[in-house]
């Protein structure tokens, strides 16, 4: 629970440590479906971010800090102490802000075709707003969710995605990617000495260089040739990939 809204998460084994998958933008838990290898190898949580997913739907802001606030009120009532996150496109910037929030409880981050921050909180606010204008319309939003696959991606992935996206309330659509409630800034000398791994497609690749600053211990890993669901278009390589960067690490 958090403020104004009621938070679903599925859990999967036990004990005081977690990988903790963060799913992003319009998505929900269930697209890390062919993750379940990883559940069965770790302690793992799954959450619905708020408005997203079988969470309530409250029309409220939908800022990156209430996002990363809901994320600790699943981590303390599955008594997580320490957790790996892996965060998938706007499940990044999530599972950032959550570390600068409450850094004592994050071991790891594993981010997933993402960003350090929203590409739309370099908007300007008359931008964010005509980005919500935008987004209120269902044929251009589904047009754009198509532009996410690769040729890897069968067509009940592609179901699977567009479904879950477009059955997200267009409030939370809307307003995820436009609030005006920004997240906190980070100060020069706030760096975090954890590891990080970030697999990306080309699209993505080009990162804002303030993550190496934040997070020296960054790693990237390009994938080419893959969609922005590559953990769902690849899941036994993207399990690889995770379970390498926990073990190597010995974060688990």
């Amino acid at each position: 629970m958090v403020a104004n809204s009621t938070v679903s998460y599925q859990q999967y084994g036990v004990g005081p440590e977690a990988l903790v998958f963060v799913h992003g933008w319009t998505c929900a838990g269930g697209l890390w479906k062919d993750q379940a290898p990883l559940f069965q190898q770790f302690r793992a949580l799954v959450i619905d971010l708020p408005g997203h997913g079988k969470s309530e739907a409250p029309v409220i802001e939908y800022s990156r800090e209430y996002f990363a606030k809901a994320l600790k009120a699943v981590l303390d009532d599955a008594q997580v102490e320490k957790a790996v996150l892996v965060g998938h496109s706007m499940g990044g910037p999530v599972s950032t802000t959550f570390l600068q929030l409450f850094s004592e409880q994050v071991s790891g981050i594993v981010y997933v075709d993402s960003f350090f921050n929203l590409p739309e909180n370099y908007f300007t606010q008359t931008e964010r707003k005509e980005l919500s204008f935008k987004l209120n319309n269902d044929t251009a939003f589904v047009e754009t969710v198509n532009t996410f696959f690769s040729p890897r991606a069968t067509a009940d992935i592609r179901s699977l995605v567009i479904d879950t996206m477009a059955g997200t309330a267009k409030h939370v659509r809307t307003n995820a990617t436009t609030t005006d409630l920004l997240p906190p800034p980070f100060r020069w000398n706030d760096v975090y000495e954890i590891p990080a791994l970030h697999i990306v497609t080309p699209r993505f690749a080009d990162i804002d260089r303030a993550w190496l600053r934040h997070l020296p211990k960054l790693e990237t890993r390009e994938w080419a040739d893959y969609g922005h669901f590559l953990f769902m278009e690849d899941p036994t390589r993207f399990n690889r990939e995770v379970e390498a960067f926990v073990v190597e690490n010995k974060l688990l």
